[in-house]
């Protein structure tokens, strides 16, 4: 790490800047250490800055750790709906968004143990739990308006996006969660399939023929 700064050096820079530069300290401790081992000393340190500077801009840990969270949720979730926006047809789109969440790979794996840390606080922490719901609102929407943009299309026969969100999002996180503590009989790929088939089934699609499916994306996790 650098050395602290002199307070004249930092006061060089807007409070708007300071503040992203602590939030973007915070995840890479997030990152590295978890929720649990994310302190405002150890966000410091990486950061570069005195712990009064922190306590200038933010109330405490649990502020910034909701704040570098929201951003980090923002980020992901708006990069891989962007990405799925870019496959051809809401089949394939949906089986997009299946395939970039899922814990196949260490990167995501580590993600999914984090969010797995943030549902296990929110549940005692109002500042997280209002993270948690901001997150899955935004992706309930998000998949919604995909449905509904592919009725409007004709892909589709008259669907409730809003219903289908609603249950596609708790599958998901419900065998991705498997998936990621080794439950012997949900793996990576028993959890895409079952979610394949609830796409392919759950909606009254106009033409039969399924989709092929996209191969896998490599997304990163933004919180380092």
């Amino acid at each position: 790490m650098g050395v602290i700064p002199a307070d004249s050096e930092r006061q060089r820079h807007p409070p708007e800047v300071r503040r992203r530069l602590i939030l973007g300290a915070a995840r890479r401790c997030i990152a590295a250490r978890g929720l649990e081992g994310t302190t405002i000393r150890e966000i410091a340190k990486e950061a570069g800055i005195s712990i009064g500077t922190i306590t200038y801009h933010f109330r405490g840990v649990q502020e910034i750790l909701a704040e570098a969270l929201r951003e980090a949720s923002e980020d992901f979730t708006k990069r891989f709906l962007e990405e799925a926006d870019s496959q051809a047809g809401a089949r394939n789109r949906l089986r997009y968004i299946v395939d970039v969440n899922l814990p196949v790979d260490e990167e995501r794996r580590a993600l999914w143990r984090l969010w797995l840390e943030l549902w296990a606080k929110a549940s005692r922490d109002p500042s997280l739990a209002e993270v948690h719901s901001e997150r899955h609102a935004y992706e309930r929407d998000a998949i919604a308006e995909i449905v509904d943009q592919a009725v409007h299309r004709g892909e589709l026969k008259p669907a409730d996006g809003a219903a289908f969100a609603l249950n596609f999002l708790g599958l998901l996180d419900g065998l991705g969660l498997q998936a990621l503590i080794g439950d012997k009989g949900v793996g990576v790929d028993t959890a895409r399939t079952a979610l394949y088939s609830m796409i392919d089934t759950s909606l009254n699609w106009r033409d039969p023929e399924v989709a092929v499916a996209q191969p896998l994306a490599v997304v990163r996790s933004d919180l380092g």
